[in-house]
């Protein structure tokens, strides 16, 4: 089945945009985990052995992150008329401060964890306008943000392995999301890590409506440990869609989900520090011959003590 078009592709490319940087603010755009076995001292870098790599989940646990986002989406259409090329840009820039905690967790280390939003700030711009900000620290865009903010918004059952077990509450998100992008950006092997090791996961990502008609499209991600070193390990991240949709409208809602880059994970702890991610993709003759859509997206995560 093919999703419905909307009206002209740089309104839809705007409104989806719009809509994505909505849930990212509301913390649901990332989410993740791990998973091994348990006590054993990761060290050097040069280890044949995998090492265990496990969440060492604790009841009362606060893990609280600061993130920046900043998108650029740049259409090139060809004029009908003069034949000239039409050059349209949007970017937003996106911060904000999420906490997650720990409410409970079961003996074999499945754990209930429900995410707050502590703090947002959200710009739009789109070409050389005034850019539309939003600041949780001004109490009039605070009284608007209300409903996602310093209030419990995700509850979520996540396994020492890192699946999601169970989404018991969500005031934007939902549970095929989650598959999509995980809370903390990963998920690792459950016989431990070792340097050079490779493994991956997959999942779908459903184009819902305006978008598309509810269709899943398979995407695979790989990951590959660069190092082990003073028990932080950092993984490698790649994203690729497997079987691209036929419409325009789903194939611009897939490009956000295609982040490349490195995550951070504390073998000793059992914590994820942080990533860096981006997207940057282009469709070329996406809307006719010469019209061009430039996705570039950021992604910057590191925890907060």
């Amino acid at each position: 089945m093919r999703a419905t078009r909307c009206g002209r592709v740089s309104n839809c490319a705007i409104v989806w945009l719009t809509r994505y940087v909505t849930l990212a603010a509301s913390g649901i755009v990332a989410a993740g985990i791990t998973a091994a076995a348990d006590s054993a001292q990761p060290n050097a870098s040069h280890a044949t052995v995998p090492v265990p790599a496990v969440f060492r989940w604790q009841e009362s646990q606060e893990l609280a992150y600061r993130i920046r986002q900043q998108t650029v989406v740049r259409e090139t259409l060809v004029d009908p008329r003069s034949r000239q090329p039409q050059i349209t840009e949007v970017r937003t820039d996106l911060e904000l401060v999420r906490q997650w905690q720990v409410r409970s967790v079961d003996p074999d280390g499945t754990a209930t964890l429900q995410l707050t939003i502590l703090r947002m700030r959200q710009q739009l711009q789109r070409g050389k306008e005034e850019p539309l900000v939003r600041d949780s620290q001004k109490p009039e865009d605070a009284k608007e943000m209300a409903h996602y903010l310093n209030k419990p918004i995700l509850t979520v059952r996540l396994d020492r392995h890192g699946q999601v077990r169970a989404v018991v509450d969500a005031v934007v998100s939902s549970a095929r999301r989650l598959e999509a992008e995980l809370p903390f950006r990963l998920i690792l092997p459950a016989t431990g890590i070792r340097p050079d090791q490779q493994w991956e996961r997959t999942f779908g990502v459903v184009i819902d409506p305006p978008h598309g008609v509810g269709d899943a499209f398979p995407c695979v991600q790989q990951y590959r440990c660069n190092s082990i070193d003073k028990g932080k390990a950092v993984i490698q991240v790649s994203t690729r869609c497997t079987q691209w949709p036929a419409s325009v409208a789903e194939r611009l809602a897939l490009l956000p989900y295609l982040w490349q880059g490195t995550v951070e994970f504390d073998l000793r702890a059992g914590e994820y520090l942080g990533s860096r991610l981006q997207v940057k993709e282009t469709l070329a003759d996406y809307a006719g011959p010469g019209s061009r859509y430039e996705y570039h997206s950021t992604f910057h995560e590191e925890r907060l003590k």
